[in-house]
């Protein structure tokens, strides 16, 4: 819980960082797709690191609501999972989003369980910086995973994603 609130007071610092009434507001571009792939660290399931593949799609031209899944794959087990993530907030290059997924877990020697999460993701578009037509992001997220059978924990991810 702790880590939580750190991850959200650290979002909102950063989202706070607001371009001054003087200065013109950067174009803000929301993809229509987003597909990105990273490593996710559990350190109290002690399943360790996972290699994290996402894709997104928004549902509608002007809607904030994503279709989300993902696939991860550690040494003993993998998960496949697909949900909704809201983009609430997105300030120039910065970009704060909710979600929440349900799937399927299965591992070795295990049977195949429930698997729910829910969190969030903090995005900057780096491509952007670089070339105004490129969209690539640097992700962070953490989320809570609650596997059908086993305690809750919490999960934390870093990695990039395209957007288009």
């Amino acid at each position: 819980m702790k880590a939580i609130i750190i991850s959200l007071l650290l979002s909102v610092g950063l989202i706070g960082q607001v371009v001054s009434p003087s200065t013109p507001s950067p174009t803000v571009f929301t993809p229509a797709y987003l597909v990105g792939s990273g490593i996710s660290y559990d350190y109290y399931g002690k399943t360790g690191f996972a290699l994290e593949q996402t894709f997104a799609a928004r549902l509608t031209s002007t809607s904030k609501v994503y279709s989300f899944s993902t696939l991860a794959n550690t040494q003993s087990q993998a998960a496949i999972s697909t949900g909704a993530a809201y983009n609430f907030v997105q300030n120039g290059n910065w970009s704060l989003t909710a979600l929440g997924t349900a799937g399927l877990t299965s591992g070795s020697g295990s049977p195949t369980l429930g698997q729910f999460t829910a969190g969030g993701t903090i995005m900057y578009d780096i491509g952007a910086r670089l070339k105004s037509t490129n969209h690539y992001y640097i992700v962070g997220g953490v989320s809570i995973l609650n596997v059908t059978s086993q305690t809750v924990k919490p999960i934390y991810g870093i990695g990039f994603a395209a957007g288009f």
